[in-house]
């Protein structure tokens, strides 16, 4: 495998493993990768402000030259220090959706920075407040939104996802593009903005094409990356539909299957 310039991996499922820790080979990968000129960077559906506030949680924080968050409405540069923003979703678009879903068992939330405001305060948001250390407001979002947003979340209660997908399939809409991206988690987005898009924008920062890209994923959120980068790895751990489209598979993302794929294949070790 030539030619690699940049090196992309999700971050939950594929980057981390199942105690939402770096495996040790994912480092050591990602670090001789570096030293041979290659760029590497995490997408995220997190947002940027809260990937910056993790990396060193990670030991990333010397080793990173790009983040892209929010699925690819935000692209951080880390030479300017800048965050660009694009294809974000409506206000009017969010309280529409939030009065679609008002039926289900379901909680759309937005990210504020790196904290969250919810319409209902949960035992699963609970959770997460504690497990990423961040702040839950709680209110109506057809009040509280009033501008343009990266994306719109709903946390879903797991046992009801197949209905929401299906549900969402019958909208038949095209004015907004709708995903899973974890087991109780389901996506909004404006339709132009995904992963792939936010590669795009730093393939030119770094004069390249995605066509000298290898991205890592493992679940729906992935599919535009896992399809449009020349070279593309699925997790053993991910869904089906990104194993369809995906160039090639990786071991799991506990066995730290991104760092074996990448001193195999990239390091020639």
């Amino acid at each position: 495998m030539k030619n690699i310039k940049i090196i992309v991996s999700d971050l939950d499922g594929t980057l981390l493993d199942e105690n939402k820790e770096l495996p040790k080979i994912n480092y050591e990968a990602i670090c001789s990768a570096r030293k041979q000129g290659i760029k590497f960077g995490i997408a995220s559906g997190r947002p940027v402000e809260g990937l910056l506030s993790l990396l060193q949680d990670w030991n990333l924080q010397d080793q990173m030259d790009f983040l892209i968050g929010m699925n690819g409405s935000q692209v951080y540069d880390f030479e300017t220090d800048e965050i660009k923003t694009y294809h974000t979703i409506s206000a009017k678009m969010i309280h529409e959706i939030v009065d679609l879903y008002e039926e289900f068992d379901c909680n759309p939330t937005i990210y504020v920075g790196k904290n969250l405001v919810s319409q209902k305060r949960t035992a699963r948001l609970l959770e997460i407040e504690k497990l990423h250390s961040l702040k839950v407001e709680n209110a109506d979002l057809r009040e509280y939104v009033k501008e343009s947003q990266p994306k719109l979340l709903m946390y879903v209660n797991p046992d009801i996802m197949e209905e929401i997908e299906v549900y969402t399939k019958s909208l038949n809409r095209t004015d907004f593009r709708a995903f899973k991206s974890g087991k109780d988690m389901f996506e909004f987005v404006d339709p132009q903005c995904s992963k792939a898009v936010g590669i795009q924008k730093v393939c030119e920062k770094f004069n390249t094409t995605m066509d000298h890209v290898l991205a890592f994923g493992d679940t729906t959120n992935d599919l535009e990356m896992l399809t449009e980068c020349k070279f593309s790895v699925c997790m053993s751990n991910g869904t089906d539909d990104a194993k369809s489209v995906a160039k090639f598979m990786g071991k799991t993302n506990a066995e730290g299957g991104l760092g074996l794929f990448i001193t195999e294949n990239i390091l020639g070790k």
